[in-house]
């Protein structure tokens, strides 16, 4: 008895026509192929993005014969209309500018702030305590030249208050005023209303927005 053919199992290869098998070859490379672009592309992106954000912070921009200086200000003090003499920060106003005034009244004398620096500045006032308590006269300050009747500008206290319309380059007029109460009795003539008094100016650089 003849043995049997031997039977070939199921899912052999030799069940499989040579085009199948090429087929599943070619697929299992287009899928590799396929991995590997995900992967190149994946890794050019990543490398672009480095590189703008590298660009990005390694921007530069050069400002030739840059020169910063330094600013200065300063604040001097004259009677008049005249400049003040360098350095000057005090004058005295003598008791005879308002020795002849009677209730009612007022009187200005002009002084001028000079400002010899290179930065303008805004300028504030400020009186005494005992002369801006009392009550019998009140003194007032104004930018430019006085006025022929009545009060202007600011009335000064013992807290320092700017003057307004004061943004001090060189030289600027001011008008100092005292004006004396109406309601002065009559036994007052011949004495002392408004003791010496102090006026103390105060200059701050001015900001530019």
């Amino acid at each position: 008895m003849s043995p049997s053919p031997r039977r070939t199992p199921r899912g052999s290869s030799r069940d499989r026509t040579p085009a199948q098998g090429h087929r599943r070859v070619r697929v299992g490379r287009h899928l590799s192929i396929a991995a590997a672009l995900v992967a190149v592309v994946a890794t050019a992106v990543t490398m672009s993005t480095a590189t703008g954000t590298l660009a990005l912070w390694n921007d530069s921009i050069e400002i030739p014969d840059a020169t910063i200086e330094v600013g200065s200000m300063g604040l001097t003090i004259a009677t008049g209309s005249s400049s003040a003499p360098a350095g000057q920060t005090t004058v005295l106003l003598g008791a005879q500018t308002w020795a002849t005034m009677l209730p009612g009244d007022v009187v200005g004398v002009p002084i001028t702030l000079t400002n010899p620096g290179t930065v303008p500045v805004q300028v504030s006032a400020a009186l005494d305590s005992a002369a801006a308590g009392q009550s019998d006269a009140t003194i007032w300050l104004q930018q430019g030249a006085c006025p022929a009747a009545g009060t202007a500008g600011i009335r000064l206290t013992d807290q320092a208050q700017q003057v307004p319309g004061t943004s001090l380059s060189g030289d600027g007029t001011l008008c100092l005023q005292v004006a004396l109460s109406s309601q002065i009795p009559a036994a007052r003539q011949g004495t002392t209303i408004v003791p010496a008094f102090t006026l103390t100016f105060t200059a701050a650089a001015e900001r530019t927005p």
